[in-house]
């Protein structure tokens, strides 16, 4: 049902979106309008006819891992997915975005909370550098106490060394 509610609402913003042009009279006396800018490829991630980014699915947790034990910056596809994030915040109030920073076990365990948490404050950071209200982020970091995968071998640390985006409706 979900679903079936969000493709109404992004066909009704499609549509009211659309100019319209030329006037097609065959129709017995009617006005048809022709609307020039609806494209017959797929609606893309960025089209800057739909105000609503498509990627955001509410309840939906996004992760982003970092190569490096120590590293926290924010790289270009974790800046593209939060710039869709800022987008939809910006024009949907009623939402809140939950940010979690995680780390490994392979430093000590005040780095490694201190790693998790700096994670989390850059996602936070850069989101209010693009105008999001501090009172729609909820961050945190939580250091090596939820591990996703075992930390025995580099590809495990890898995958618990990450940042989660979940963006909620209040």
């Amino acid at each position: 049902m979900k679903y079936i509610s969000t493709l109404i609402l992004l066909t009704v913003l499609i549509l009211t979106s659309c100019k319209t042009t030329e006037s097609d009279s065959s129709h017995s006396g009617s006005e048809v309008k022709k609307l020039d800018n609806i494209s017959e490829k797929p609606v893309s991630q960025k089209s800057a006819e739909i105000t609503m980014p498509l990627p955001i699915v509410i309840g939906k947790i996004e992760i982003f891992y970092y190569d490096k034990p120590e590293d926290s910056n924010l790289y270009d596809s974790l800046i593209e997915y939060l710039d869709k994030v800022a987008g939809f915040l910006q024009t949907n109030h009623g939402y809140t975005i939950r940010i979690i920073g995680h780390s490994d076990n392979s430093l000590s365990m005040e780095k490694n909370y201190e790693i998790s948490k700096i994670r989390a404050k850059k996602v936070t950071d850069y989101l209010i550098s693009k105008g999001i209200s501090k009172k729609h982020i909820l961050s945190t970091g939580r250091g090596p106490i939820q591990p996703i995968a075992k930390n025995n071998n580099e590809e495990g640390r890898r995958k618990n060394r990450r940042v989660e985006i979940l963006v909620m409706k209040n």
